[in-house]
């Protein structure tokens, strides 16, 4: 990755990470304030605290609606205009298709018993001198249950009971 781009992502980083602590405290005012007019008793404190989300459902309507006018780059770019912090939910698809994500390391291909090789994301992050990678592809329904119970003290008679009333697959 090219070292303006680095440098780039690290400032964006500190920048989401200084208003991720900012919300934050804002949470753990409005916690405080919740517990104290609790503790303390105090009905003025717990009456403002009431006000302050009175109107919760009506804004989380308007906030709904205001996002589904907007498709996704759309609704990323107002967000980012007004300084507030967003990232997108990528589906699947989108995360192997990414042009960052394809910069990284993250996309691995591992053998699957069933599909064949297939990718799939590996360590998110990066670390110099060291290389996670993908041990294996992710358990199918039931391929472990066997050993679990066995380690959790069930014997195979009692394994293969649980099978055939159908408590385990």
């Amino acid at each position: 990755m090219p070292l303006h781009t680095d440098r780039q992502y690290e400032e964006e980083l500190q920048q989401l990470r200084a208003k991720i602590l900012e919300m934050g405290g804002i949470v753990e005012k409005q916690i405080g304030d919740a517990m104290v007019s609790l503790v303390e008793r105090n009905s003025d404190q717990a009456r403002a605290v009431i006000e302050r989300v009175k109107h919760r459902a009506e804004l989380e309507q308007r906030v709904g609606d205001a996002i589904a006018a907007h498709d996704r780059e759309s609704l990323l770019k107002v967000l980012d205009k007004a300084d507030v912090p967003a990232t997108p939910v990528n589906t699947v698809d989108q995360v192997l298709n990414d042009a960052q994500t394809a910069t990284r390391p993250t996309i691995r291909r591992v053998g699957h018993p069933k599909l064949g090789e297939i990718p799939v994301v590996g360590m998110p992050v990066s670390f110099s001198g060291m290389d996670p990678g993908v041990r294996r592809h992710a358990p199918m329904r039931g391929e472990h249950t066997d050993q679990i119970l066995a380690e959790s003290g069930y014997n195979g008679a009692e394994i293969a009971d649980l099978r055939a009333r159908k408590v385990v697959s």
